[in-house]
């Protein structure tokens, strides 16, 4: 497209662009304290919050490199051949439009194929933060020609590598490969659209101008979107660094850091639930030491399979095995009491008692191997790092690693609330409030940890740590507790999307692994 004089242009709207550019980049040099808040999908999906996504382009750089790249935004306005209140309107449009392809697109790749096609999901396709005039600015530069770029540049360069360049240096800098590979396919589409148009509705001949829009933004638009693929796969190491972790030191030694407490009941097929109890043991067997303890615990008399495991294993790996046989004739037997009954073996260990415990029914193992066993150590050492002083009570009081009622973490202050609370579920005589609608277990302990139970903290952004994907296998879908339940191989297995992605009441600990 040919190039516009700067003279038809008031200078106002250059002035207030490099107002938007610059002062949220002296706001972060002196540490201000006050910024808009950037964009991510999820605060549209799970949030309801539109206020990030019309005013993310103001948002302050969250690090150094984020503020060269807004040094580089306020250079390209400054030097922009032409920029007046057309391109300030579609700017805003076009930032509007990026946003909601990139909640689109998050919410497909996301909540759409995390089950179905796990392989699909995408944790930063939801997460990535975006902030701003670095994606704007690349439709810009595709939308000019080779003359007006070769002005912006300065440089004797072929203007399409300037284009590009310009574009992966804003992409590393700001780490946003999402959202610069969607304003560039956005451009691209738009062009490709107005082709079409053109074809249906040729101009007339004094409407023509010289140059094809779309020989002059595809090859550039094709060009830089491949470089952004190929950058992204460079740049997932800085997204999401493969680290080793350690489990934390107790914070009250001798006691344990951490005790995983497995509860069994039994299955019609004992063979196989034999073999499903020793295959989720030997999961967590490798994780036991001075600091992380490992327990089989059931509230049923007649369990043949548990006989047997606790008979093979013996002493000799330091599992506790726990057979709770007293009986309550005031409350209904079920999940409700099995899990107000381990709660309540666990408070009465005394000095056994572990700072954290994880609820694990006992065909849920962890996946992966020593994958699945870092990203619980990754985990721990979330939950510790919330912890102001050794006296002190963390910050964060659970995690999430698995679903339904596996992998649920709790803080030990916890314990006493969350025995009361299954325990009320579990009396035949209810004792619960009228209007309160009747929840499973599972989501009884959920709401808890996420501070919706009025017994519980409350609710507080970031307040539960959850792993991305499910770090915990299903393997007992085909042999149910439940003779009347139907039964099921693929649900809920390794590698799917945690089913609370995306909330704001979580942090996430990112895992890539598909297992």
């Amino acid at each position: 497209m040919a190039a516009r004089s700067e003279i038809s242009n008031p200078a106002w709207p250059r002035y207030l662009a490099l107002c938007g550019a610059a002062l949220p980049a002296m706001l972060f040099v002196i540490s201000s304290g006050w910024s808009f808040p950037p964009f991510s999908p999820r605060q549209i999906t799970d949030s309801n919050d539109l206020f990030p996504f019309l005013v993310a382009p103001w948002a302050e750089p969250n690090n150094i490199f984020g503020l060269i790249s807004r040094l580089v935004q306020v250079a390209l306005l400054w030097r922009a051949p032409s920029f007046g209140i057309l391109e300030l309107v579609f700017g805003y449009l076009f930032w509007i439009l990026v946003a909601l392809a990139r909640t689109l697109v998050g919410f497909i790749l996301t909540r759409s194929v995390g089950w179905a096609f796990p392989r699909l999901f995408s944790h930063y396709a939801m997460y990535e933060t975006s902030r701003g005039y670095g994606p704007v600015l690349v439709g810009y530069l595709l939308g000019l020609d080779g003359a007006d770029v070769a002005k912006i540049s300065g440089l004797h360069i072929h203007p399409q590598y300037f284009v590009i360049g310009l574009s992966l240096l804003m992409c590393w800098l700001d780490v946003e490969p999402w959202t610069y590979g969607i304003a560039t396919l956005g451009v691209g589409t738009f062009v490709l659209v107005h082709s079409i148009f053109s074809r249906i509705r040729p101009l007339k001949r004094d409407q023509v101008v010289s140059g094809s829009p779309q020989r002059i933004v595809i090859p550039k638009m094709a060009l830089t979107l491949v470089a952004l693929i190929t950058f992204t796969n460079m740049l997932s190491p800085r997204l999401s660094p493969a680290k080793q972790v350690s489990m934390p030191e107790s914070p009250f030694p001798p006691a344990r850091l951490l005790d995983i407490i497995i509860l069994s009941f039994p299955r019609p097929d004992v063979q196989a639930a034999q073999m499903i109890i020793k295959t989720t043991l030997e999961s967590y067997t490798p994780l036991l030491s001075a600091g992380v303890g490992l327990a089989v615990f059931t509230h049923v008399e007649q369990h043949p399979a548990f006989d047997a495991v606790q008979d093979a294993i013996g002493t000799s790996q330091n599992i506790a095995f726990y057979k709770d046989t007293d009986t309550h004739s005031d409350a209904r037997s079920g999940q409700y009491l099995h899990l107000a009954e381990a709660f309540r073996w666990q408070l009465e260990r005394g000095a056994e008692q572990a700072e954290w415990v994880m609820i694990v029914e006992d065909d849920f193992p962890l996946c992966g191997q020593e994958a699945g066993r870092n990203a619980l150590r990754t985990v721990m050492k979330l939950l510790e790092d919330g912890r102001e002083g050794k006296e002190s009570i963390p910050a964060r009081r659970g995690a999430f690693i698995g679903t339904g009622g596996s992998g649920l973490i709790f803080h030990r202050s916890l314990l006493p609330i969350m025995a009361h609370i299954l325990r009320t579920h579990a009396d035949l005589v209810s004792k619960l409030p009228p209007n309160m609608p009747s929840r499973p277990a599972d989501v009884v302990m959920q709401d808890c940890l996420l501070g919706r139970d009025p017994l519980c903290p409350p609710k507080r952004p970031g307040g539960l740590i959850i792993t991305s994907r499910l770090v915990m296998d299903h393997i007992g879908g085909m042999f149910s507790t439940n003779a009347h339940k139907a039964t099921n191989s693929d649900k809920w297995r390794c590698g799917w999307r945690h089913a609370f992605h995306g909330m704001g009441e979580v942090d996430v600990v990112v895992v890539e692994d598909l297992w």
